[in-house]
């Protein structure tokens, strides 16, 4: 393959490339393509012609019985849906040891609080002031 032709080909790609990076991707609607032909000008199929470099009609690429068992597993990983079943996990005795002691420190700690705003309730300044008088 001349270099002229593969710089070609490649500019090409890298500009369809670039034209469809910019766009947000469609999943919804999917097009095939025909393959794109890139042809030569007039100076460029003299100097291939010159230097005896043959045309070929299409390059056709197939994978390698390797990359199709990898592209075929690869392929059966993704659309395999496996259905488990119901996990339970239970706490071991220690574990509910802990959870008790945090449930009675928090109860503890309400129960605190709402004794204090009881107090706080009852030591407000008018009942203070009034209990002052009549203990005069």
């Amino acid at each position: 393959m001349n270099a002229k032709t593969l710089a070609a080909s490649l500019a090409l790609s890298l500009a369809a490339t670039s034209a469809f990076a910019a766009e947000t991707p469609r999943v919804d609607h999917i097009v095939t393509l025909p393959a794109v032909e890139v042809r030569p000008d007039a100076a460029l199929q003299a100097e291939l012609v010159a230097h005896r470099i043959v045309n070929l009609p299409a390059v056709e690429v197939r994978p390698t019985a390797t990359q199709k068992a990898e592209y075929l597993a690869l392929q059966a990983l993704q659309t395999r849906v496996v259905d488990l079943a119901t996990v339970y996990v239970r706490p071991t005795a220690e574990q509910l040891a802990e959870r008790a002691a945090i449930a009675a420190r928090e109860q503890a700690e309400a129960l605190a609080t709402q004794v204090g705003t009881t107090l706080a309730e009852q030591a407000s300044p008018a009942r203070v002031a009034g209990f002052a008088s009549a203990g005069n």
